[in-house]
């Protein structure tokens, strides 16, 4: 009967402690499967986000990603990762219907601009710089451009982009015997496109890098360095500039890598700087000849533009210090052509928001077989170039770059040789600055 009794009080004991264990089990299990929902909402999220990034393109994917951040209110992440799906149905890794399905879902999502004066800049600058071309105020159509494409980085429209490049293109070529100095009309017009830009970038910025930060994507980087910049580099905080840099080190770690490679003549210095940061300290060399023939090979990403600064001009005459300079570039090991380099007006080779003109190109020739007509072409492209580097007379470019330059017909071949053509670049000052653009 004792063990009768004892038996009963063992399995009352055993079942109290299952029936203790039932409720702890539930009392956990409901934090668990809360925070359960919310890990799984963020993991799923990030999860889709590296499944694009590494090449597994899929519109199933591109839908459920841009749904996931239209449903979180993280508006800037979603029409972001929408252009970076649209860039890759062009590219043939998504099918045609990738627009038409994305903007559905935008549609039922609700995702309309919510910052319409932003989403008009764009058209704004372009109304601006086709002023400026009509007024033919050339000296201001360098700065026109810059504005425009920083605002197509906020906004991309392809039609408008293509419109930007044809503009800048016919800068090279154009004839400006018939230019006027820049009106205070479009003085005033550029100033206010710049506060307008101002205006709309501050109470967004703060969204976008934390959403950024979580979805990294390439539009949402030049978006975001757009609008840090929008009331021009000299404008720009201590506290802003961090973010810059921030930004730009996150966007090089996460970006897929391409090789640049690059043959400057001359046995000087080199630095070589991104978006303000040195990749190259001052005591790298870029000599060309026998045991320098392959270039100098470095990272970048798609869109880059890296800034060049070449010490040790060529030549002086009259307290003129003159660059000839042979050049070429290859990227991922095909040849980026001679329309690539450009010079940054700013003038700073750690500037981070280099203003591109195009470049005088030079025109080679050996001594004694002078072109007919050089002297014109050379004169032409300085007055066409304007704001351009500036150029040495050709009576001065073959003098000391032909003649005197030693090292130039060496630099040549060495490029040749390297399955490369020359691109001839001119200048004078104490030190040379140049960009190449890295192709998206």
């Amino acid at each position: 009967m004792a063990t009768s009794a004892a038996g009963s009080r063992q399995a009352v004991r055993a079942g109290q402690a299952i029936l203790l264990g039932l409720i702890l089990g539930l009392l956990v299990a409901g934090p668990l499967h809360a925070q359960g929902d919310e890990a799984p909402k963020e993991s799923r999220e990030k999860r889709l986000v590296s499944e694009l990034r590494a090449g597994n393109w899929e519109l199933k994917t591109v839908e459920q990603l841009v749904r996931a951040l239209i449903e979180n209110k993280e508006r800037h992440a979603a029409r972001w990762w929408t252009q970076v799906a649209l860039g890759a149905a062009e590219r043939d890794l998504l099918p045609p219907e990738t627009g038409k399905s994305l903007a559905l879902i935008a549609k039922q999502g609700g995702l309309k601009p919510s910052e319409p004066q932003l989403r008009a800049m764009p058209t704004r600058a372009i109304k601006h710089l086709e002023k400026v071309m009509k007024a033919r105020c050339y000296a201001a159509a360098p700065e026109a451009i810059h504005f425009a494409r920083r605002c197509l980085e906020t906004y991309p429209d392809e039609t408008m982009v293509a419109e930007v490049d044809a503009i800048e293109r016919s800068l090279e070529g154009l004839d400006r015997s018939d230019e006027r100095p820049v009106s205070p009309v479009i003085t005033k017009s550029a100033a206010k496109l710049v506060e307008q830009l101002g205006e709309a970038r501050d109470e967004l910025l703060d969204d976008m890098i934390g959403q950024y930060e979580a979805y990294p994507c390439p539009p949402g980087a030049r978006a975001i360095r757009a609008l840090i910049l929008a009331r021009g580099e000299e404008s720009v905080s201590a506290e802003w500039r961090a973010t810059f840099d921030r930004l730009t080190r996150l966007e090089f770690d996460s970006e897929p890598k391409r090789t640049v490679r690059i043959w400057f003549e001359n046995g000087g210095k080199v630095e070589v700087w991104r978006h303000g940061m040195r990749l190259m300290g001052e005591h790298g060399r870029s000599t060309i000849g026998e045991k320098k023939q392959q270039g100098l090979a470095f990272e970048v990403i798609a869109g880059d533009l890296i800034q060049f600064e070449v010490e040790k001009p060529h030549a002086k005459k009259l307290d003129r210090l003159l660059f000839v300079v042979a050049a070429a570039a290859e990227l991922d090991g095909r040849a980026l052509p001679s329309t690539a380099w450009f010079q940054n007006a700013n003038g700073r080779v750690s500037s981070i928001d280099p203003q591109l003109n195009p470049m005088c190109r030079g025109i080679p020739f050996s001594p004694g077989e002078v072109p007919d007509g050089l002297v014109d072409e050379v004169e032409q492209q300085v007055r066409a170039l304007g704001a351009g580097i500036l150029f040495p007379t050709a009576d001065e470019f073959h003098h000391y770059a032909v003649d005197r330059h030693k090292n130039l017909s060496a630099a040549e071949e060495a490029i040749r040789a390297a399955g490369q053509t020359p691109t001839w670049i001119g200048g004078e000052g104490e030190r040379l600055i140049v960009v190449l653009r890295i192709p998206r």
